[in-house]
């Protein structure tokens, strides 16, 4: 399996319900490609926006330019009527936004840190020499863990813990393996000698703390030291495991590699086979007279065709003239409704300033009344009716205010009914100008075809007349060897 094709996902939970940290689960790339590219740019998801209709995703810049430059309601993907704005129904796709940040990662920045530990705890020793110890990225899923107990064994035996030593090597080997696209585990054993010497040197450490500190704290570093081989074991097994996988996919390439030797065998007797059959060739001679005669009979029923295709071509012109008229009487009807809209809209403005002019009268009948205690009484009456009025004069705005929607809606219907009918006749005249440029173009391949149908021809019968005089020569042969072996057996 190539690397390139390989990328990590979210590990399955255990049997207690719960996902285990350290694990790392390789898919195929091609099976998420679907599922993170852009209907429309071809790429990966940027900012993933998905209609809610019909679950199609995009680029959230590519689908917002498809909608605004091409003023369309219909999913590019579908072609599902979003309704009158299709905006409404775009919503951020937050599951697609999380694969995309798990196929190409935030880049994090490359810091050189150094660390004050001691050399057994940096690179342990293998057989005894000195060797810095062989990392990647999937050893590094548990490297907070592992952060933690070095850090309690460095205060343990008395030392101060600047930073992690593998932190700049994890962030180099981490970037160059995620250009590959997977993953790649190198397993390192380390011998009993190493555990050996990281316990005594944690135990040179115990001896070297300071005259306060209890037997208490020396059981407890060593506890921790301890706890940290345990690790160092875990991970050794976990290495040991993936170097396998990979044997295994290496025995499977050179399987498929003997599959194909054989198969290439295979072929070559089959193509010896082939130029064996050679009394075949005669038969499609014959086939190809035949050819050509169906050919010319082909040629005919394709000037009728061009004849009828011509036939319709005016018909065409004649429904454009028609189409252009109605277009025409469309456009005088679409200037008529814009007339009657603005006298609408005069109308309304009219009322508007009227019922300003009533909510003055009232304001200033509510400051007589606080200047005229005594008239309170007379003037109710008066208030009553106005406030009547008022009402009724809503209750007619409002009437108006809904008529003059109704009618825009009907107009704005009719003028998009308008457009969709030009766009068809529009793509009718296009579509029957292609077709009579097809019929022009199939007519012009017919004419070259039957002239190489009558140059393979003569070939054809210059190499029939060349087998009949080998086939008359093995025969002569065939009869010489017959009479020959005769006079041999006597």
């Amino acid at each position: 399996m190539p690397p390139g094709q390989l990328l990590p996902r979210a590990a399955p939970a255990g049997a207690g319900g719960f996902a285990d940290a350290d694990e790392v689960v390789m898919v195929r790339r091609s099976a998420v490609a679907a599922c993170v590219t852009c209907g429309l740019c071809g790429g990966i998801l940027r900012d993933a926006t998905t209609v809610s209709e019909c679950l199609h995703s995009f680029c959230r810049k590519c689908i917002m330019k498809k909608f605004e430059d091409e003023d369309t309601t219909l999913c590019p993907t579908c072609s599902n009527d979003l309704g009158c704005d299709p905006l409404e129904k775009l919503r951020a796709d937050h599951s697609l936004l999380c694969i995309r940040l798990m196929l190409f990662p935030v880049k994090r920045r490359k810091v050189e840190e150094i660390s004050l530990l001691h050399p057994a705890f940096v690179s342990p020793r293998v057989h005894g020499v000195c060797q810095p110890a062989k990392k990647t990225d999937a050893f590094f899923v548990g490297e907070s863990i592992n952060g933690k107990a070095e850090a309690e064994a460095a205060e343990s035996l008395g030392m101060e813990l600047t930073a992690s030593p593998t932190k700049s090597s994890m962030y180099s080997r981490s970037a160059a393996a995620k250009e590959v696209g997977t993953f790649i585990v190198t397993v390192e054993k380390e011998t009993e000698s190493t555990l050996s010497s990281a316990v005594g040197i944690a135990a040179e450490g115990s001896g070297a703390l300071p005259p306060v500190a209890s037997q208490r704290e020396t059981h407890e570093n060593i506890a921790m030291t301890l706890e940290k081989v345990k690790i160092y074991i875990g991970q050794s097994q976990s290495l040991q495991a993936e170097n396998a996988r990979l044997r295994e996919e290496l025995e499977n390439e050179r399987a498929e590699k003997a599959f194909a030797v054989e198969r290439t065998r295979i072929l070559e007797e089959e193509s010896l086979e082939r130029e064996s059959n050679t009394a075949r060739m005669l038969e499609m001679i014959e086939a190809c007279t035949g050819q050509n005669q169906a050919l010319g009979l082909a040629n005919a029923r394709l000037r009728e065709e061009l004849e009828m295709e011509r036939q319709d071509k005016v018909a065409a012109f004649d429904r454009a003239r028609v189409l252009e008229g109605r277009l025409q009487t469309e456009s005088e009807i679409g200037q008529k409704t814009e007339a009657v809209r603005e006298q609408l809209f005069k109308a309304l403005d009219s009322e508007i300033a009227a019922q300003r002019l009533l909510f003055q009268d009232c304001q200033a009948l509510k400051s007589e009344i606080s200047e005229k205690n005594k008239e309170r009484a007379m003037l109710q009456c008066d208030i009553d009716t106005l406030q009547k009025e008022k009402t009724c004069l809503e209750y007619q705005v409002d009437y108006l205010t809904n008529s003059l929607a109704e009618r825009t809606a009907r107009v704005a219907e009719r003028l998009d009914t308008y457009v969709c009918q030009r766009h068809a006749s529009e793509a009718e005249n296009a579509r029957l100008r292609e077709e009579l440029d097809n019929e022009r173009a199939k007519r012009a391949a017919a004419s070259d075809r039957t002239r190489t149908l009558e140059a393979t021809l003569r070939r054809e019968s210059e190499i029939s007349q060349s087998i009949e005089a080998a086939l008359n020569r093995l025969l002569r042969d065939y009869q010489y060897l017959v009479s020959q072996i005769p006079e041999e057996t006597e």
